[in-house]
């Protein structure tokens, strides 16, 4: 399971350019600097839920690391939502 790295700085200035320049697609995955990325992004998109659309992905868990299992794509949606800043998947 991926670990947050400690002590991590706050999004600000050119995390929120993007969605304010008519940028709204935004794909993600936790293995992407080991969950920062979704961090970053939920932080800098928090309250423009209608306005963007967000896509990550699960399964891959580090380089060498796999799981497809029901359970852990489970667990793995519901922890990215948390990071992300969202209360449920789809639309």
């Amino acid at each position: 399971m991926l670990s947050a790295a400690p002590n991590r700085p706050k999004a600000s200035g050119p995390y929120i350019w993007p969605s304010t320049q008519g940028i709204n697609f935004f794909d993600v995955s936790p293995l992407y600097g080991l969950t920062l990325a979704e961090d970053r992004l939920g932080e800098a998109l928090d309250g423009r839920r209608k306005d963007v659309i967000l896509v990550t992905k699960c399964g891959r868990y580090d380089e060498d690391v796999f799981d497809f299992s029901a359970k852990r794509i489970t667990a793995s949606i519901e922890e990215s939502l948390k990071r992300l800043r969202r209360s449920a998947a789809g639309a």
